[in-house]
């Protein structure tokens, strides 16, 4: 995708100063907008990703797809963990005392910010899509929300990469906790809000190189989210699965240390 930094309609001096920050920090071009949609500066400039930057905000949009940050679905998950010490993932986080954390598959970044903030561990991000990276970069260097201890998402880098060239390039035994969450063949169904991660994340899935690579990386657990009857559960049975008997994911662990 050829992406550029555009101001809302209603955008003014402010917005147009972050749209060119932006666009010095991801190296694109700053487009002016003259009162134009994307639809007409996509035909006028050939640029088909748009980093749009808002009052409130900013949005990335592509393929008639508008994508924001926000933290609704991981501030849910931090309340109902901090009140009632339920959620799977950030559980079997918790009880390692992790000092490193490789999120291999960042997504939206609820499982990224979950991990920071359960552990306050240093969380290693990768995000293998341009769209999905861009939002996530500038979504955790803008945040001030307090629904969840703020230095989770400082503690959170996110690396526009994929998992197999990043863990080839690291040191055997260098992560407490390496995490993956591949799109799921069989969509859980009512996840309606992972549209754009559906559209604009990269196919693929676990390999056997990946594997290899994840296993002499990983120092204590390989955890994977899986629905139930995946197959890569049934040919690398995990140590230890954790999930609820009628829940539609579960979480694969592997014990590595």
């Amino acid at each position: 995708m050829n992406m550029a930094t555009v101001v809302a309609r209603k955008g003014g001096t402010a917005e147009t100063v972050r749209a060119r920050r932006y666009a010095t920090w991801f190296g694109v071009p700053y487009i002016e907008r003259c009162g134009r949609g994307l639809s007409q500066l996509t035909r006028e400039t050939g640029h088909d990703l748009w980093l749009v930057v808002e009052q409130d905000g900013f949005y990335v949009a592509a393929d008639g797809i508008r994508n924001r940050f926000h933290l609704n679905m991981a501030a849910l998950r931090w309340r109902e963990w901090e009140q009632n010490g339920k959620d799977y993932l950030s559980a079997i986080a918790a009880e390692m005392r992790p000092q490193r954390i490789l999120d291999a598959t960042y997504g939206i970044g609820s499982d990224a910010l979950m991990l920071a903030a359960a552990t306050r561990a240093e969380v290693v991000a990768l995000e293998a899509s341009w769209p999905l990276y861009v939002v996530g970069k500038v979504g955790l260097a803008e945040t001030t929300e307090s629904a969840l201890p703020l230095a989770a998402a400082e503690r959170i880098h996110l690396w526009h990469t994929d998992a197999l060239t990043y863990l080839s390039q690291q040191e055997s035994e260098s992560f407490d906790l390496i995490y993956f969450d591949f799109m799921f063949t069989h969509p859980v169904p009512g996840s309606g809000n992972l549209q754009a991660v559906r559209r604009w994340g990269l196919q693929g899935g676990m390999t056997e190189a990946l594997w290899r690579e994840a296993t002499r990386v990983c120092r204590g657990r390989i955890v994977r989210k899986e629905r139930p009857f995946g197959a890569w559960l049934r040919t690398h049975p995990p140590d230890v699965l954790r999930g609820g008997k009628y829940s539609k994911v579960c979480y694969g662990v592997w014990q590595h240390a």
